[in-house]
């Protein structure tokens, strides 16, 4: 995996479940712009979690991208303050699939 400078890391992470709380190991979680591009991939662990790292630059800021599990989707925009270059910017973003 690339390394990247401080202000550019963007990472998107999250927990994917099954309906009845259980973790859902070993699911595909893509990210994309739509038009088959794709962002990244990351497979969940045994809890079920995932950990998608971006590069990303100011101009980013306010871009759309789908998040894909199996046959849910969310549709998330690329938020962070363009000033802060001391910490790992990003966001969780959660789901809960059909078993």
């Amino acid at each position: 995996m690339a390394t990247h400078e401080v202000e550019h890391r963007y990472v998107v992470l999250g927990e994917v479940l099954f309906e009845d709380g259980s973790p859902a190991a070993g699911e595909t979680v893509e990210l994309s712009v739509g038009n088959g591009v794709s962002l990244g991939t990351a497979t969940t662990n045994e809890q079920g979690r995932y950990r998608v790292l971006l590069h990303v630059h100011d101009p980013d800021l306010g871009k759309a991208f789908d998040i894909t599990v199996r046959d849910a989707k969310k549709k998330v925009t690329i938020e962070f303050d363009p000033a802060d270059h001391e910490t790992e910017r990003g966001m969780r973003v959660n789901f809960t699939i059909p078993p």
